[in-house]
């Protein structure tokens, strides 16, 4: 490898690193309301560069993102969908999940982006409470700052890493991951008085996810069926949900990183069409209580996004 192919690889591992990397995202650092300028020289210094270029690869993200957003609104169907859309001027909106809702690029940022250009006045803003590598139980012990973020809305996309399995070992079984949902939507909407919904965790392309972490010891898998298995379980219970695994299946490792794990930014706008064509769809008039909405809902949208 050239020196020039070197640097160019070093660079896209930093890239990568600056979407995922998010230390004030650890619920003491949280807790104790440390920020992410607060942590940035720390982040810089880690990856080896200077705060100014830390600030100018997260800007370059940002700006990626809000062109994601206006891409989509291309889409007169999205266009469409989005005059339907629930939310209201002024709220505030938890994105809650893991790495796929964490990355700088995601569905949730990318949602930010598209309500502020449809309520062009005191858009509903979206808080993002994804933390790479949590499952369900992680995020249980959390859930007290995302009440604290006083939300009128949860939108949550959990489920991905309860059935990562390590050297052959799946993390949790079926009934630890949907008594953990259980609890999840008991404190937010029972206890919390939030409204909730929830999206089922999008495919993978498990060989390339299997040769990603093939480092001797790790062994880290997952399997397409165990993935759909937790969208049907969602899908029978309380909460409003959006199956995002069945259409977007077909098309995965189109939408995929080559890790054949997390989506793109192109996969990410893929799993916000779906979100926002569905959630659109569900009758919202007159349900004042989440427990009166329809108790699932699947996308709608049957191919990729361009």
């Amino acid at each position: 490898m050239s020196a020039a192919q070197a640097a160019a690889v070093s660079h896209a591992a930093r890239e990568w690193r600056v979407r995922f990397v998010h230390p004030e995202k650890a619920t003491e650092l949280a807790r104790l309301s440390v920020g992410e300028s607060d942590v940035a020289p720390l982040v810089a210094d880690a990856l080896g560069i200077a705060v100014a270029e830390l600030e100018a690869q997260r800007a370059e993200a940002r700006e990626q993102v809000r062109a994601s957003a206006r891409l989509l609104l291309e889409d007169h169907e999205v266009r469409a969908a989005c005059a339907h859309l629930p939310f209201r001027p002024g709220q505030t909106i938890v994105a809650l999940g893991d790495s796929l809702t964490d990355d700088a690029l995601s569905w949730a940022h990318q949602l930010n982006a598209v309500l502020e250009e449809v309520y062009p006045d005191d858009p509903p803003a979206v808080v993002n409470a994804g933390r790479s590598g949590d499952t369900t139980a992680d995020v249980i012990d959390r859930l007290d700052l995302v009440l604290a973020q006083e939300p009128d809305w949860v939108i949550q996309l959990l489920g991905t890493n309860d059935v990562r399995h390590h050297g052959g070992r799946r993390v949790f079984s079926p009934g630890q991951t949907g008594t953990n949902f259980d609890t999840i939507q008991h404190i937010l909407v029972t206890l919390g008085g939030t409204r909730l919904i929830r999206m089922t965790p999008p495919p993978v392309a498990a060989p390339a996810v299997e040769a990603a972490t093939a480092a001797p010891g790790v062994r880290l898998r997952w399997q397409q069926e165990d993935l759909a298995r937790v969208g049907r379980r969602l899908m029978r219970s309380d909460a409003t949900v959006i199956d995002l695994h069945a259409p977007l299946l077909p098309h995965a490792r189109a939408l995929l990183d080559p890790d054949g794990l997390h989506p793109h930014i192109v996969g990410h706008r893929a799993i916000l069409r779906v979100f926002l064509l569905s959630v659109a769809a569900l009758p919202w008039s007159g349900a004042d209580d989440v427990n009166e909405l329809p108790t699932a809902v699947v996308g709608h949208h049957e191919g990729a996004a361009s």
